[in-house]
C-alpha cells in the first residue's frame, strides 16, 4: 500500500513538472517584448507638442500654486513671437556664431551654452494639480528625469504647458518641464 501511495505521489510530480515546462512560457516571452515596446514609444512622447504657454522663473511656490516671474519674449526667442522676422542665411549664422565665440561664448568656452534670462516684468499664477507630469531636464544632450513638485524651487526656470479652457483666472498646468533648479 505505501508502494502505490509513493508510485501515485511520484506520478503527480512528474506531471506537474511536464505541465510546467510547456509552451505557455514563449507567450510570455512574447508579452514581456511587446511591453518593452510599448514603454519605448511612451519615452518618445515625453512632452506634449505644442509649445509651451508660460517660461519662466519661479518666483513663489506655495503647495501646488506657483508664481512665475515671466521671460521676456526676446529671451524667449523672438523669432517664434515675431510671425515677421527674417530667417538669417547660413553666412549670417555663421558670423553671428563666430563673434560669439570670440566675445567670450559658444561651446569650447567653459563646458556647455549659458544664457542671461531677461525677465519681462509679468508674473503668472500656475495652479499645478496632483498627478501632473513634471520633469527636469529634457534637453537634447540629456534624458528627462520624472519629478515631484517638492523638487520645484524658488529661481527654478519653468517651462509650463497649460489646459485649454482653464477655470476662469486659474491657469492650470497639465504639464511641467523644469530646465534648471
Amino acid at each position: 500500500m505505501k508502494k502505490m501511495g509513493l508510485l501515485l505521489l511520484m506520478i503527480i510530480l512528474v506531471m506537474g513538472v511536464l505541465s510546467g515546462c510547456s509552451s505557455d512560457t514563449t507567450t510570455e516571452v512574447a508579452d514581456d517584448q511587446t511591453t518593452i515596446e510599448d514603454t519605448t514609444v511612451v519615452v518618445d512622447k515625453v512632452f506634449p507638442d505644442r509649445k509651451a504657454e508660460v517660461y519662466g522663473v519661479v518666483q513663489t511656490i506655495i503647495g501646488n500654486e506657483v508664481t512665475v516671474n515671466l521671460v521676456a519674449p526676446s529671451a524667449a526667442g523672438a523669432a517664434d513671437a515675431d510671425p515677421d522676422a527674417v530667417e538669417l542665411t547660413d553666412e549670417e549664422k555663421a558670423a553671428k556664431q563666430a563673434a560669439n565665440q570670440a566675445a567670450g561664448g559658444g561651446a569650447g568656452a567653459g563646458g556647455g551654452i549659458t544664457k542671461e534670462i531677461v525677465l519681462s516684468g509679468e508674473s503668472t499664477d500656475v495652479i499645478i494639480p496632483v498627478g501632473t507630469p513634471l520633469y527636469m531636464g529634457g534637453t537634447a544632450d540629456a534624458e528627462p528625469i520624472q519629478m515631484e513638485i517638492a523638487d520645484i524651487m524658488n529661481g527654478s526656470v519653468v517651462k509650463v504647458w497649460l489646459i485649454d479652457g482653464g477655470e476662469g483666472d486659474v491657469s492650470l498646468a497639465e504639464f511641467v518641464q523644469v530646465i534648471t533648479r
